[in-house]
């Protein structure tokens, strides 16, 4: 298989059409069709240019699990949209910084959670108290209910 058509792209997108991104095949196929090119094998591995970007990214193919990817901007903004309500129909209570350590180490021990956000609602997890956190609303809780 000739994947020089994707030297044409640059950085994910290229990635994305050489199959090297970590998505399904068919999310990386959908991708290549939309860019005019043929789609990849499904049951085949590719055979992909040695360079030291392919190496670093097999070694750390190997050494990492697949993240999962965060929830479609439509339904990260509608559950954002949600627990901006009911934390003002809590009167925009907010929880101490020493709580808010607590629940993300409860979070950092989630198999949804990916180093910064929750894949299952697509939150902010970390730990700053600030306004657009929900960890600081008092009135929020995990979608997994861990908290």
């Amino acid at each position: 298989m000739n994947l020089s058509e994707c030297d044409q792209l640059v950085g994910r997108k290229r990635d994305i059409c050489r199959g090297e991104s970590g998505l399904p095949r068919e999310k990386v196929n959908q991708y290549r069709r939309s860019w005019g090119f043929e789609p990849l094998p499904l049951s085949a591995e590719v055979v992909v240019i040695d360079s030291p970007q392919t190496r670093a990214a097999a070694q750390n193919q190997e050494t990492s699990s697949p993240q999962p990817e965060l929830p479609p901007l439509t339904t990260r903004v509608w559950n954002f949209a949600k627990a901006v309500t009911k934390h003002a129909a809590n009167g925009f209570k907010r929880r101490k910084q020493s709580e808010i350590a607590k629940l993300v180490s409860i979070c950092e021990g989630c198999p949804f959670f990916d180093k910064t956000h929750c894949t299952k609602c697509g939150c902010d997890c970390t730990g700053k108290n600030e306004f657009l956190n929900k960890l600081a609303w008092e009135s929020e809780k995990c979608p997994d209910g861990r908290w």
